[in-house]
């Protein structure tokens, strides 16, 4: 059952991905609750997880709230978090957010192998809505980034930006970089 259910969210996160290049998402910006959003996501995640001997960690504070699109950002979590966890075995898939400056600012981080500095560039290209610009062999797994496309397209759709690299320790480390101010054009400001 959890194949169908990633299945499921991969569909729904193509078909808002879809909506959005044909200029059909509506933002819909919310205060949002980070800390229990962040649980969410680990949750879809969570039996692939333990199967695999992670540990998932959600070290986003209890009282940090965003006012943001809930559904895009979960989104983006869910790219980004599934990502990692098929990436780590016997490891863990850590969520750390906090404001940084004019930003809010939440890292997944992984205990898996890291990226490649060639596989770093490529994701850093298609997350700035630049790909294909480096002559990537796209038949490469290492060079797959559909994924990457749906995150990146719907960080700069919330106003903020992504960023790909290698942890301190190793793994992989992926920031979301969001506005603490709501999206341009929210009737709530």
């Amino acid at each position: 059952m959890p194949c169908i259910d990633k299945l499921y969210a991969n569909a729904r996160n193509m078909l808002s991905w879809i909506k959005h290049q044909e200029g059909h998402i509506e933002l819909r910006p919310l205060h949002v609750a980070l800390n229990p959003l962040v649980e969410e996501a680990l949750d879809m995640v969570r039996e692939l997880a333990a199967s695999q001997g992670d540990v998932l960690i959600n070290d986003v504070p209890l009282d940090d709230v965003l006012r943001t699109d809930r559904d895009l950002l979960l989104i983006i979590l869910q790219n980004i978090i599934s990502n990692a966890v098929n990436y780590t075995r016997n490891g863990e898939v850590r969520v750390l957010g906090g404001q940084k400056d004019d930003h809010y600012e939440l890292c997944i981080s992984d205990s898996g192998p890291g990226i490649t500095p060639k596989a770093e560039a490529h994701i850093n290209d298609i997350l700035a809505g630049q790909r294909g610009r480096r002559g990537m062999d796209h038949g490469d797994p290492e060079m797959q980034g559909l994924g990457y496309v749906i995150v990146g397209e719907l960080a700069t759709l919330l106003g903020g930006a992504v960023e790909v690299g290698n942890g301190p320790n190793g793994g992989a480390k992926v920031t979301i970089q969001l506005p603490l101010q709501a999206v341009e054009g929210d009737p709530g400001t």
